[in-house]
């Protein structure tokens, strides 16, 4: 089995795991985080994985101070 895969099992056998698994997977997070900032050149505190595009997208949206003219233009093959 590849090694990416195994350490998407072992990662969701920890979540799975509740309460009892929180400090294993948490620390795979803190560690995966700390090496994608270092990719990115960036601070691991610019950093956070989020469960989907659209839930970035939506994160990115609402931390604009929107003015009353403000416009945004999105595609139709967008989700809504």
């Amino acid at each position: 089995m590849p090694e990416c895969e195994e350490a998407f099992r072992e990662y969701y056998r920890a979540k799975a795991r509740g309460t009892p698994g929180r400090r294993e997977f948490h620390a795979v997070e803190t560690e995966t985080i700390a090496l994608a900032a270092e990719l990115l050149g960036t601070s691991p505190s610019n950093v956070a994985f989020l469960s989907s595009a659209s839930e970035a997208l939506n994160a990115l949206a609402t931390s604009i101070d929107w003015k009353p003219q403000d416009q945004v233009i999105v595609s139709d093959l967008e989700f809504p």
